[in-house]
């Protein structure tokens, strides 16, 4: 076996780059000595180290915390070390099984939807519910696509859009009154995780609720379904509608295949 490796040799055998050999040598990480023309030469040691220095990055550690090992490397620190590998790894599992059961509701989410009645206007109570709001104007999909990646970047891209089920956006009531049902103004996730803060509160009570399926072109001829009925059951419409889209652009690119749900606030007149 060789003593000595050149740089070029180390960033193959170890598919990384020599800008990150040359990073880990500025911070004292590596110390490859030079040829008499001046090129870098890993020994064995730096090899040693290198193999630490990967494992430990790939679990997330700092190369603060990295370097302060490498230089005083005892039988305890290493122990302790492991007890933090563990802990890392154990919260990773975590974090990947967080991420199974929300593919798995996905899925779900997705699959035909062979319970629900497609354009039965239902009365339901819904609860407060939280969300991540943004204002904007939407009259497509790309206005509104483009204002759910801005929210998500929110909450540092941890909003799946794929699948999700509780992406949406809001009707101004004064446009449902002189029936405009194109023009949107506001997206927003729901949240189901409590640890990112609302900036908003869907308001609870009574909604008239409406899923179709197909392309949005249907949502003026559903709207006025959803105004006769409410006339009809001496309900009128209190706050901004919302839509669901439960299967859009995301997910296929058949219009055809489009679920959309509609609820509508309202209190008796």
């Amino acid at each position: 076996m060789k003593e000595y490796y050149k740089i070029g040799e180390i960033s193959k055998l170890y598919d990384i780059g020599t800008d990150s050999l040359r990073y880990y040598e500025e911070l004292g990480l590596l110390n490859p000595k030079r040829d008499s023309n001046g090129y870098r030469l890993y020994s064995l040691r730096d090899i040693s180290r290198l193999n630490v220095i990967r494992e430990l990055r790939t679990l997330g550690f700092s190369m603060e915390r990295i370097k302060s090992y490498l230089d005083h490397r005892t039988l305890h620190s290493t122990l302790e070390l492991l007890d933090d590998e563990l802990g890392m790894i154990e919260r990773k599992i975590a974090g990947l099984r967080r991420q199974q059961r929300d593919i798995q509701g996905r899925i779900k989410n997705l699959s035909p939807r062979g319970g629900v009645r497609f354009e039965e206007i239902r009365e339901e109570q819904f609860p407060e519910r939280p969300v991540l709001m943004l204002a904007g104007e939407i009259t497509r999909d790309e206005e509104f696509d483009f204002l759910i990646k801005r929210l998500s970047r929110r909450t540092e891209n941890t909003l799946y859009i794929l699948g999700n089920t509780y992406i949406g956006a809001t009707l101004p009531l004064e446009y449902l009154q002189n029936d405009i049902y194109n023009q949107f103004n506001s997206a927003f996730f729901i949240l189901n995780d409590r640890h990112i803060k609302p900036d908003f509160i869907l308001p609870g009570g009574t909604y008239l609720t409406l899923t179709y399926r197909g392309p949005y072109t249907q949502s003026k001829r559903l709207y006025g379904s959803l105004k006769e009925y409410a006339r009809e059951h001496g309900w009128v419409f209190s706050h901004d509608p919302i839509e669901l889209y439960r299967v859009d652009i995301n997910e296929t690119a058949d219009p055809q295949e489009f679920v959309t749900e509609i609820q509508a606030s309202v209190k008796e007149k």
